[in-house]
């Protein structure tokens, strides 16, 4: 994937409102994903943008590959568990934001993934006293794998039923 984003938003947080839009609606158009991830962040966004198209389309493809190929754009392993953390964090609260624009239901799996992913938004950033580095990372990947299993859950279930109106 080619990762170009706006400089003025944490990465995470962009990609986690790109994927909250497409996961509301896998069907949408790319300019309708990049108009309400600019509303969720509170950004000036060109729609017609190539780079934010191009990426939009990456994360769809990514997002319905059947070898479930999705994974959220975070921060990198060696980073510090803060940085880490925070990360994961902003990602969860983007996309659940930009999942909330679209007011739609969802059967009782994907539902249960997407309060996951609130719960995930509101964790404890600050570095753990008691933990060792170990705890921490294991933890940390832990919560990344369950992160991008819900994502899949949510747009396959989306996709699902788009289908099904369609």
């Amino acid at each position: 994937m080619s990762v170009w984003l706006p400089s003025d938003v944490a990465p995470s947080a962009f990609d986690g409102a790109v994927c909250g839009c497409l996961c509301a609606d896998p069907e949408c158009a790319a300019r309708a994903a990049i108009e309400d991830t600019a509303r969720v962040l509170d950004l000036m966004l060109d729609p017609d943008d190539d780079r934010l198209i191009e990426f939009v389309a990456e994360r769809r493809a990514e997002l319905g590959a059947p070898d479930l190929a999705f994974s959220p754009c975070l921060a990198d392993e060696d980073d510090p568990t803060v940085v880490r953390a925070t990360a994961i964090a902003d990602w969860c609260e983007a996309f659940g934001n930009a999942f909330a624009l679209a007011g739609v239901e969802l059967d009782e799996a994907a539902d249960e993934a997407l309060t996951d992913l609130a719960m995930i938004a509101e964790i404890d950033t600050a570095d753990p006293d008691d933990s060792t580095d170990e705890d921490v990372y294991e933890n940390l990947m832990a919560i990344e794998e369950h992160l991008r299993m819900a994502v899949i859950l949510i747009f396959d279930a989306r996709a699902a039923a788009a289908d099904d109106a369609g």
